[in-house]
């Protein structure tokens, strides 16, 4: 899709150049070097996951990156409810305590392979580039002490 685009933007801004007739040949000239290497970058270089939906039915920890943001590891989940869920929450066994600073859920915590939080930041990255639905699975995890 990304590589559509890319082409697609080529093409109207060729062809803005080709029937501008206020832009010179100079400036034509330029402008199709720059388009060139633009197109020749969304080709060679893939585009990088936004979300855990490019990821089919992995339900392991991946690396995804939404436009604005770097890179960052989110849990990404097809048991429960098919392909695609990234997990921003996890309780195991209590080893973990959720009883945390404003900070500390803002940056996320905890294990990813285990208890954590994604972290209100990540969060709002992801739901900020794309809509997200929100999918709830409970169920009792760990004994009463």
């Amino acid at each position: 899709m990304n590589l559509v685009k890319c082409f697609l933007s080529f093409v109207l801004l060729l062809l803005y150049v080709e029937f501008n007739s206020a832009v010179d040949c100079d400036a034509q000239e330029r402008t199709l070097t720059t388009l060139e290497a633009k197109l020749a970058k969304c080709i060679t270089e893939p585009a990088e996951p936004t979300s855990c939906l490019a990821f089919g039915n992995s339900s392991d920890i991946q690396t995804i990156r939404v436009p604005g943001a770097e890179a960052f590891q989110v849990p990404c989940d097809s048991k429960f409810a098919g392909p695609g869920w990234a997990v921003i929450q996890r309780r195991v066994d209590g080893s973990v305590n959720f009883n945390r600073t404003w900070e500390e859920y803002r940056n996320g915590f905890g294990d990813l392979r285990g208890s954590f939080w994604l972290g209100l930041e990540r969060l709002h990255q992801m739901i900020k580039y794309q809509p997200h639905e929100l999918y709830i699975h409970t169920g009792r995890i760990f004994k009463k002490r």
